[in-house]
């Protein structure tokens, strides 16, 4: 294949090829920088990976990006091998990948931290992906095959009006003109999109500032190596511990709201809107932050952090019970969590409220958020000395708890567990310090003397530690209390 100009009538439908037979690596486009890897691998070794792929378990867990099925096989997680018949296929290419990231991006440290494959179907709720950024530092993405129509690889040109506000963003400066978005089903390349043509084998390595999607297959079936590089510790912690939990969001009120995450290394993150009745879904773990802004005004009407904070009610349902809200009609009055929150006191069994996950991990939660919004035009006028409240609810399920205290500092669960192993041990250790003796030559563990104040108060101490260890529950809840500007309450309740 020869070199071809992007304005060349010659390919008015794909991006440019920017290299000859002998070119190994190029820059992709002034506005698109990325790097091309002609051949990261041969044909028939595209095919192995397809070829055991489709013999394993897919992973049809929600994407975090647009939350349909990902499809996805895992091949090495920081260190541990996930599917090992591929990733003995995978093995003997890690040096030579590794070397060349090293040699396009010696700046950064090049730590393979995450390898996946994934597939598109036109048969498959997976038929593309909206355009978005990474967070780890750099990406590697290898066309396995090209036997498909659409599911074209697509970059936002950083120097177009839309890339502009989309590098702010990604690197952290909050804008709410940028959304997560699908871009048209056509593939010309313009001012905004580049769409460059790959090769089976052929890679594109790009750093986390850029914007990039696939476009909807429309026969057929893509499948992809993806390659993740210098992830932040925060996210390579979050998937080691597998903590996450979706959280679904409902808007009952009567504005649109967008919703964004808060990210640790700064900056907002847009994720999604949020008209009047509807619904999203959204994965999220421990410490997250979110901020609820008004679409109008673009102020922001509420913060919350995913966390935990004292005087909270917990609910425990079932998945069945959850799915079924997920169905309910917004405008049905048993959403209202107030009363939700009233019926559940009255009629849900206290025990029940205590009872731990299920081995299947069915432990659910249900949250509650307030947020200002002003009354449509055709509804009655609220009384002025109080402020007009609109709801949006949150709520989840997740089938870890949480290991956090009241001030988001890691909580030691060792022996709280319900491990009675554990308790046994503490009971042990108080007995021990009961019976030791004060002063003797000879270590007579055991023997029985009177007690002095001091370790009266420490037996004392101890009894109370094993007496809370007794009643602890596996599974705990948590939430926040935060109080806007204009004084309104915000109030989130959720069950781990």
């Amino acid at each position: 294949m020869r070199g071809v100009d992007a304005s060349s009538p010659r390919n008015p439908r794909y991006g440019v090829w920017l290299f000859s037979d002998a070119c190994v690596s190029s820059k992709v486009d002034a506005g698109v920088p990325a790097e091309i890897w002609r051949q990261a691998f041969t044909p028939e070794q595209c095919k192995e990976f397809i070829d055991v792929a489709e013999k394993s378990q897919w992973d049809t867990s929600p994407d975090s990006i647009d939350y349909k099925d990902m499809y996805q096989i895992d091949l090495y997680n920081k260190g541990e091998v996930g599917n090992a018949e591929l990733y003995a296929l995978l093995e003997p290419h890690v040096d030579r990948i590794t070397q060349w990231m090293k040699d396009r991006f010696p700046e950064s440290e090049n730590s393979m931290d995450w390898v996946f494959l994934r597939k598109y179907s036109a048969s498959l709720d997976r038929k593309g992906l909206q355009a978005h950024v990474d967070t780890n530092e750099h990406s590697l993405n290898v066309a396995l095959n090209t036997d498909f129509e659409g599911g074209d690889l697509f970059f936002i040109r950083q120097d177009s009006d839309v890339g502009k506000l989309g590098l702010e963003k990604a690197l952290g400066n909050d804008h709410p003109a940028v959304i997560y978005s699908n871009v048209p089903q056509g593939v010309e390349n313009s001012t905004t999109y580049l769409y460059p043509y790959m090769e089976t084998g052929q890679a594109y390595a790009h750093g986390k500032a850029l914007w990039h999607g696939i476009t909807t297959v429309m026969s057929g079936t893509k499948f992809s190596l993806l390659f993740f590089f210098d992830e932040p510790d925060y996210i390579k912690e979050g998937r080691e511990e597998e903590v996450e939990s979706k959280a679904v969001f409902q808007n009952s009120g009567q504005k649109t709201y967008d919703v964004f995450w808060e990210n640790p290394e700064g900056g907002l993150r847009p994720t999604f809107s949020l008209a009047p009745g509807q619904n999203l879904a959204e994965r999220t773990r421990k410490g997250h932050t979110f901020v609820v802004k008004d679409r109008e005004t673009e102020n922001v009407v509420q913060t919350f952090r995913v966390g935990l904070a004292e005087g909270t009610n917990i609910f425990v349902i079932s998945e069945e019970d959850f799915l079924d809200r997920l169905d309910q009609d917004p405008a049905d009055p048993k959403r209202n969590p107030d009363s939700q929150e009233q019926e559940d006191d009255a009629t849900e069994d206290p025990k029940e409220q205590q009872a731990p996950a299920s081995e299947g991990g069915d432990a659910t939660a249900a949250s509650a958020v307030s947020v200002a919004a002003e009354p449509s035009a055709d509804s009655e006028q609220p009384d002025t000395s109080e402020p007009f409240v609109e709801k949006i609810e949150i709520w989840g399920y997740d089938v870890r708890p949480f290991l956090e205290d009241e001030n988001g500092k890691p909580r030691l669960d060792v022996i709280g567990s319900d491990d009675d192993g554990s308790r046994l041990f503490c009971f042990f250790l108080c007995v021990l310090c009961v019976h030791l003796p004060k002063k003797k030559k000879k270590r007579e563990w055991f023997h029985v003397v009177s007690l002095s104040s001091s370790r009266l108060l420490l037996l004392l101490l101890l009894l109370l530690l094993l007496l809370l260890l007794l009643v602890m529950p596996s599974s705990f809840g948590q939430a926040d209390v935060d109080t806007d500007d204009d004084g309104t309450s915000v109030r989130m309740l959720s069950e781990r």
